[in-house]
């Protein structure tokens, strides 16, 4: 995959120079910024001159800087979201973490995250970062999801499973 290429050599540049924070830092800006609408159209519009692109990017590490460089030349812009991804997965890999999102129906309490962070820490043998969402649209209980995988402790996941289970006999 061209997009794990290009985040697998930024990251093996950002260990030696020891700008891996810095970096994923702006990477993540960048990628996010690209998941717009209107800066994606921005980044790849091949009528745009890179030069007005890299204007578009000041304020970046001169590392990032040059790897976008790098990336507009060989126009590969509409990969930058999932460069993005792949830079920050492998970073996380490299250092046992496990990116984590918890969706409730009402905000968590810090007993309860700090709770949270130490049981999923201990079933996935990684130290947690959690992110949280509400949905109010949830009867309650929990979703966490993390490395592609999802544990449904919600009420309606509760009940959807029992369904199934009864009626499979």
């Amino acid at each position: 995959m061209i997009a794990r290429r290009y985040a697998k050599a930024l990251l093996q540049l950002s260990l030696r120079e020891d700008l891996a924070d810095a970096v994923k830092k702006d990477i993540i800006l960048v990628g996010n910024l690209s998941r717009q609408k209107r800066y994606f159209e921005f980044f790849t519009n091949r009528l745009i001159a890179a030069s007005d692109k890299m204007d578009a990017l000041a304020g970046l590490n001169p590392l990032t800087k040059d790897f976008l460089r790098l990336i507009v030349a060989n126009k590969r812009e509409e990969y930058l979201y999932i460069i993005s991804r792949e830079y920050v997965g492998l970073l996380n890999k490299l250092r046992n973490i496990a990116d984590v999102e918890v969706l409730s129906k009402t905000p968590l309490s810090e007993e309860q995250k700090n709770r949270l962070a130490m049981k999923l820490g201990k079933y996935t043998g990684k130290k947690v970062n959690l992110s949280f969402r509400t949905d109010k649209r949830m009867i309650g209980g929990i979703c966490v999801k993390y490395e592609g995988r999802i544990i449904d402790g919600t009420v309606s996941g509760q009940l959807e499973s029992l369904l199934s289970h009864l009626t499979r006999n």
